[in-house]
């Protein structure tokens, strides 16, 4: 029989007279009694109190006393491995192996013009509107990706500034797009990200016509709060033009109503479930999703406006809108399944070889929260394409760099959480791989230590929770 050791990703969790054991690298959980568990402590020597550091020469034997049929369950599940096994390198491969798959997304920014003027937004809006010259250049290289990629399934977020202002160049991308994946046997889906004032719905039958499965909307309360947050470019009002929208496209798409939370709204979301409850919205046929989300600080300007919930303050995100929704007998949302990542994974679209972000000018980014920068594009989808060079591993895109001056693209092909040495030693990573690998590459120390405070906050009640 071969030697075993406790896998470095081993977490225990109490349950009442039992213990829930959580492995964060396979997802596998067992739940055992105090008595077995005493004869498995040494394989889990910090239990879930906040120590997710594991030394670089962590080794812990199995012991030598296990009944049969536990060891065997504790093999199955990861718990104990052989005592050769480099777990850190198996992830850096699986992570490797990650990136390539006939999965493809694109998130396609069609303007960069916004009829919104939320004070939060991270863009730089401008009149810049996709051209049907570009739009044919993006079909080209999407098209081209399939054909590498072996293309399976195709997904599409269409996205701005407001997409909505340029919904003709939208339609016909679209439709091109569905005859494109139909052609190769792919499945094809998009989602447009909308602030919701144009979506009436002739535009909503357009969309459903050419393949658009949901779109997301945000409302960030009820009327005299949202529009405080979310008004028109000249201060007008949009909750009511946005509700009358979401109550004339009921039935015919799927809609996401996302709420962006900090500490000056958090308490108004009850009333918002409400009152789109009232209208109908939230049941019957197709009913809409509400879901709330942290608003994310991306610029000095809105730290010093806003007041931003901390990452530790997420796990009680959804507490108050899932007791409203329970009150008005309607299904609350699924948990996150942040547990759920296991190896297959990637951290993010980025970190995926055919995921892009293709701004209205056709420059190739690889986060969406460049595509207002030219300065972080990593290529072009006009020709001449030629390959783009790195370091360490070439970046699988046709590119053809950029002429501005002051590049600061990164080199998303080279990154990989688990080189990353505090990430390495974090009994978490595997679930977390790094965080966002932008805050990462920029060295943003303060966004990745909230990364890792939510985890410690979080990770016993997220095990008891994917216990059920």
């Amino acid at each position: 029989m071969n030697a075993l050791k406790a896998s470095r990703f081993n977490l225990a969790v109490p349950a009442g007279d039992e213990q829930l054991l959580f492995n964060s690298a396979t997802t596998a959980l067992l739940r055992v009694d105090g008595e077995t568990f005493d004869a498995l402590k040494s394989l889990f020597p910090d239990g879930a109190d906040g120590h997710r550091g594991v030394p670089r020469d962590y080794f812990v034997a199995a012991p030598a006393d296990l009944d049969g049929d536990l060891r065997e369950a504790l093999v199955t599940g990861g718990f104990l491995v052989p005592e050769e096994l480099d777990e850190l390198a198996v992830l850096r491969s699986s992570f490797e192996a990650s990136r390539s798959n006939p999965h493809l997304t694109f998130t396609l920014g069609l303007t960069m013009a916004c009829n919104f003027a939320c004070p939060y937004c991270f863009e730089e809006h401008r009149a810049e509107h996709m051209s049907p010259e570009t739009a044919e250049a993006v079909r080209a290289f999407i098209a081209q990706r399939m054909d590498e990629a072996k293309a399976e399934s195709v997904y599409v977020n269409w996205f701005g500034g407001e997409p909505l202002l340029n919904v003709d160049v939208l339609v016909d991308l679209a439709e091109k797009l569905q005859r494109e994946s139909a052609r190769r046997g792919a499945s094809f889906a998009s989602l447009v990200i909308t602030n919701g004032a144009l979506l009436t719905r002739e535009v909503a039958e357009r969309l459903v016509a050419v393949g658009v499965t949901r779109v997301q909307v945000t409302l960030d309360g009820p009327a005299a709060i949202h529009d405080q947050r979310r008004p028109m470019r000249g201060g007008q009002p949009t909750f009511d033009k946005i509700l009358r929208n979401l109550k004339a496209i009921k039935g015919l798409i799927d809609v996401v109503i996302r709420v962006n939370l900090d500490e000056g709204n958090r308490e108004h979301v009850p009333e918002l479930a409400r009152l789109l409850a009232a209208e109908g919205l939230l049941s019957g046929d197709r009913a809409m999703t509400l879901y709330t989300a942290k608003l994310t600080v991306y610029t000095e300007q809105v730290r010093m406006a806003w007041k931003p919930l901390n990452q530790s303050d997420l796990p009680s995100l959804d507490e108050a809108l899932d007791a409203t929704l329970s009150h008005l007998a309607l299904p609350t949302g699924e948990k996150r399944s942040v547990l759920l990542t296991g190896l297959e994974s990637g951290s993010c679209s980025a970190m995926v070889d055919n995921s892009f972000v293709i701004g209205p000018r056709g420059h190739l980014f690889k986060c969406e929260l460049g595509i207002h920068d030219v300065r972080e594009a990593v290529g072009s989808v006009h020709p001449p394409q030629t390959e783009a060079p790195s370091p360490r591993r070439r970046l699988p895109l046709a590119a053809s760099g950029t002429s501005e001056k002051g590049s600061r693209a990164h080199d998303w092909g080279s990154y990989n959480p688990f080189d990353n040495v505090k990430c390495s030693g974090c009994r978490y990573v595997p679930m977390c791989k790094g965080g966002c690998p932008k805050r990462v590459l920029e060295n943003e120390t303060e966004f990745m230590d909230g990364t890792c405070a939510y985890w410690d906050n979080s990770i016993v009640r997220l095990v008891t929770e994917f216990a059920g």
